[in-house]
């Protein structure tokens, strides 16, 4: 008998390697039934998307949020916005090439309601920033190691990607230092 060192409730929840995601099947009397699990670009995908979203929202309320450096930063958020943007769409037409179709609808989680929410500090919003970015540089990675020698063309593409994190992040850093020394 082999004995996995993973606990049964990891091991029915591990994904197997054609991509499908392993559940229980109570129909089945416990055995494991095979569903769809959402792809990996998908995620990267929603993660692009939703850093588009949330940098303009944050170019706009850094201002109010951080007086005169507020609106200093601004002015980068709004470029990070515009190349979150860009590299969504170049996920996009790679996708198209590869013969997939993209999909931008919004994720639900990504859509509130006006009102009610308190107005975040610049602090915060770049800590959020900051966070945000440090994933997709481990995402961006993951790619690349994957991909690795299988499609040189999106290696190349998530490679651009995974530069592009590092600096945002460098310079997510900065702007936390300095805020500390305006504020």
């Amino acid at each position: 008998m082999c004995r996995s060192r993973r606990p049964a409730a990891r091991r029915a929840h591990a994904p197997s390697v054609d991509g499908l995601h392993r559940a229980r099947d109570p129909q089945s009397g416990g055995r494991s039934a095979r569903r769809p699990r959402r792809p990996a670009h998908a995620r990267h995908r929603e993660a692009r998307r939703a850093a588009f979203l949330r940098y303009r929202r944050h170019h706009f309320a850094s201002p109010g949020a951080g007086g005169v450096a507020g609106f200093a930063i601004a002015t980068e958020l709004l470029k990070h916005s515009q190349e979150e943007l860009a590299n969504a769409d170049r996920l996009a037409a790679r996708i198209t090439q590869l013969g997939g179709a993209p999909d931008f609808r919004l994720p639900a989680a990504l859509v509130s309601a006006p009102g009610g929410a308190e107005a975040p500090s610049l602090r915060s919003m770049l800590n959020e920033d900051l966070a945000a970015e440090r994933l997709a540089v481990n995402s961006d990675a993951t790619f690349v190691r994957i991909i690795d020698g299988h499609d040189p063309t999106s290696r190349r593409l998530f490679e651009d990607l995974l530069s592009q994190a590092e600096v945002h992040v460098e310079e997510l850093e900065d702007f936390l230092r300095n805020v500390k020394v305006i504020v």
